[in-house]
């Protein structure tokens, strides 16, 4: 994500169209008004309109605007956005005759409304989202190849959230703080529980954790503090994680709590050393395995590993073990 969000600032000079890229749930509206706030138009106006289960003509008026028998103009997204960015949301769910007159749009920068036929000028950024098949819907003829082309000019990938492990105690940190009730101090969770979020899935993205830990909040217990554990975690969730993270022992006192109000730095290195260790020693020290499970080079798994005092030789199966006093 920090890549992504340098990659964002390196195109703030750009006017071009941008198409991000991501499953759902992964926050692919929030990048696209990212991509606006931080670019040369943000003074300007910003819209988006959702294309899915939409009807062609509603999506045409609505992007195009439409001339009323009496000559009068009722204006479309693109009216609405000049000087600014319209986004379109899942373009790929688009009706064919739109996704034309889209193309004849990025390609003359005119617009012609419904019941006309002049065309009128337009000055706007477009932006598009879509799911990771929207390539392939257009090799197979299923979206335009001409109109894919033509907003791929910036691409925009948005990771899905089991390949960004690391940013989810950052991401619960966010959403207990902002969702619990006004009158109750922010809510807390255990480790362990933590600990079933890291490894589990998520195929909902953050979107799917988001509703999570509000349900939890809903359910969590002002006294003697509010703490979300394990019994407070939807049974999907606690079976869908690994079952080291939801049976075996946490790496730390299971009773130590994840605290809103402790440094962040802290907190993101304490899980971040917490995770890498946890699949090293399922991937028994093996670094090329682990870095592929928590989406990182092995270059970039090796550095971290450095910073946070890590050693790969303790978790490989034959790693020397050390008696225990008082042991047999």
């Amino acid at each position: 994500m920090a890549d992504l969000a340098r990659h964002i600032r390196r195109i703030h000079q750009s006017h071009s169209p941008v198409l991000i890229r991501g499953e759902s749930g992964t926050g692919k509206s929030l990048v696209a008004r990212a991509v606006h706030v931080t670019s040369e138009r943000s003074d300007g106006p910003f819209q988006h309109v959702r294309c899915a289960n939409m009807q062609q003509d509603p999506v045409e008026a609505r992007l195009f605007g439409r001339v009323d028998d009496d000559g009068s103009l009722t204006p479309g997204a693109f009216h609405q956005c000049t000087g600014g960015t319209l986004l379109l949301e899942e373009v790929g769910t688009l009706p064919a005759p739109t996704q034309a007159a889209l193309v004849r749009v990025l390609d003359s920068h005119e617009i012609v409304p419904q019941g006309a036929t002049d065309a009128h000028p337009v000055d706007v950024r477009l932006l598009a989202t879509a799911g990771p098949s929207l390539a392939s819907q257009a090799r197979t003829g299923s979206f335009r190849e001409d109109l894919y082309h033509r907003l791929n000019v910036i691409p925009v990938q948005v990771p899905p959230l089991r390949q960004r492990r690391e940013d989810l105690p950052l991401l619960v940190r966010h959403f207990l703080s902002r969702l619990g009730p006004r009158d109750m101090p922010a809510a807390s969770i255990t480790n362990r529980a933590l600990e079933v979020l890291l490894e589990y899935d998520w195929p909902g993205n953050v979107r799917q954790l988001r509703n999570e830990l509000e349900r939890a909040l809903t359910f969590v217990s002002s006294e003697p503090a509010p703490t979300i554990d394990l019994d407070l975690l939807s049974d999907s969730v606690v079976d869908g994680a690994r079952p080291a993270a939801a049976t075996g022992p946490a790496s730390d006192d299971l009773d130590a709590i994840f605290h809103p109000d402790r440094s962040l730095n802290d907190l993101l290195g304490q899980t971040e050393k917490q995770v890498i260790e946890h699949v090293l020693r399922d991937h028994e020290g093996n670094v090329t395995a682990s870095a592929d499970v928590l989406g990182l080079t092995r270059q970039g798994l090796y550095k971290k590993m450095k910073r946070l005092d890590i050693d790969a030789s303790a978790f490989q199966a034959d790693a020397p073990t050390t008696a225990v006093p008082g042991g047999p």
